[in-house]
């Protein structure tokens, strides 16, 4: 388990180019920018019990592996998100929650009648740049620009975002 502290920015697609020319970013990066597809699969029940319980559930396919994540509620201030975390390997697309730990907190106890009506609701398809900037003297954080699609059923939108963010845990 990991506490995920981040936060998270739309952009407009033609302003990501001044995000990466930026004097001030450039003077805060402490590693060099590396871009990956990021392809995820989001699951709710029909009665959106997940996403109402507060709760995210996704495998994702980063770096040719699938890992699969449930986000818990946490705490959201002034656009700052702070939740715990829990990621197992997954089997291509498909949602397990039997290799995530067996005691998560309270507010995200899936059932098995949960898991078993889940269905495929939401899937964003990006390009992540990400690269490591000192926040502070020592303070490391990872800063993700994301650029892509998010389709749900017969929908698609554009999605650009920029997201800072550290992990601890």
């Amino acid at each position: 388990m990991a506490t995920e502290i981040e936060l998270k920015l739309t952009i407009a697609p033609e302003d990501v180019g001044k995000i990466a020319k930026s004097a001030l970013l450039a003077a805060a990066t402490r590693s060099k920018p590396t871009t990956r597809t990021v392809y995820s699969v989001y699951y709710d029940t029909p009665e959106r019990d997940i996403a109402h319980a507060r709760h995210g559930a996704a495998p994702a396919q980063g770096g040719g592996h699938w890992v699969q994540t449930l986000k818990t509620v946490g705490t959201r201030q002034a656009g700052l998100h702070e939740r715990e975390e829990f990621e197992a390997p997954a089997a291509a697309q498909l949602l397990n929650f039997v290799p995530l730990p067996r005691r998560p907190p309270p507010s995200c106890s899936p059932t098995r009648h949960c898991v078993r009506a889940c269905t495929r609701c939401s899937s964003p398809n990006s390009k992540r740049t990400t690269r490591l900037i000192e926040i502070h003297p020592g303070e490391l954080a990872e800063l993700c620009v994301d650029r892509g699609t998010i389709t749900s059923g017969s929908r698609q939108e554009v999605i650009c975002r920029d997201r800072a963010g550290t992990e601890t845990g």
